[in-house]
């Protein structure tokens, strides 16, 4: 079978995303876009058809998302392992490297400690841009750390990985505290892609979402070096009630959009 041909088998099915199917196939192939355009007229190996038929199928059938079928996702140039351990890194919180990139050289920061690292790609990709600075990675599953653990050694970055939950075991100060919390409400409609396969623990918050903000907010007064600072990534849809808890702990608060306009990331200084 060719290449066209297979996208044109599942293509037209309902609720399947065409650059899903590309995804898979450029990644069990081993080609880059360009290359892949260049052979989509040309056939498949039988055994790589196998392996891509049977991944595009747990998608479209078991609603699978197609960065766990393949084993990795894509974060900040970087290729990050992944599983049902750890959510799915998304383009929308490379911002959130980028804000951390330019606090870090405004204020020559020499340390950073990422909450809720998950997979270890905020962690990471800020210590492949930063590798003078000092970098702490902590969660509370010990799944997850497993995962930021090998990416670490995938990507070779000398990264600290603490098991905590939020900041309760992290007994240092830091320029710079960063995360990308739980803050999904569990009344909140999510795919069934997310809601079925991705771990809730990284997901869903009490208090409309907003209960470990304002825990990592309460412990922060520990962590935190003077005018040091807290970078976020926040829900658009509850950025405004957001605002009004930080302002119970701190009183500058700054907001950034991303790149479709969307309020994302909180800068919070101290």
């Amino acid at each position: 079978m060719r290449y066209i041909e297979f996208i044109n088998k599942y293509k037209d099915l309902p609720n399947v995303e065409l650059e899903a199917i590309y995804f898979i196939l450029e990644e069990v192939n081993h080609l880059s876009r360009s290359e892949f355009l260049l052979k989509r007229n040309e056939g498949i190996e039988q055994e790589l058809l196998t392996q891509c038929t049977y991944m595009v199928e747990e998608y479209i059938y078991h609603s699978i998302p197609v960065q766990y079928l393949v084993g990795h996702a894509y974060f900040y140039g970087y290729c990050f392992k992944v599983n049902p351990n750890v959510l799915i890194p998304r383009f929308d919180t490379e911002v959130v490297v980028d804000q951390v990139l330019k606090e870090t050289k405004k204020m020559n920061a020499t340390s950073i400690v990422d909450v809720g690292t998950g997979s270890g790609c905020i962690a990471i990709a800020i210590k492949k841009k930063l590798p003078q600075v000092k970098v702490v990675a902590s969660d509370i599953s010990l799944e997850a750390l497993k995962v930021a653990k090998e990416n670490k050694e995938i990507l070779n970055v000398d990264i600290e990985i603490k098991e905590s939950d939020l900041l309760q075991n992290i007994n240092e100060k830091f320029d710079i505290i960063v995360s990308n919390p739980p803050y999904i409400d569990e009344s909140e409609e999510l795919s069934s892609l997310v809601r079925n396969h991705e771990p809730h623990l990284a997901l869903f918050s009490p208090n409309h979402g907003m209960y470990h903000y304002e825990q990592i907010l309460i412990q922060s007064k520990n962590c935190l070096k003077e005018k040091g600072i807290i970078i976020f990534e926040i829900p658009s849809n509850h950025s405004n009630e957001l605002v009004e808890i930080v302002k119970k702990y701190y009183s500058i608060i700054e907001i950034y959009q991303d790149l479709n306009h969307l309020n994302r990331v909180m800068v919070i200084r101290t």
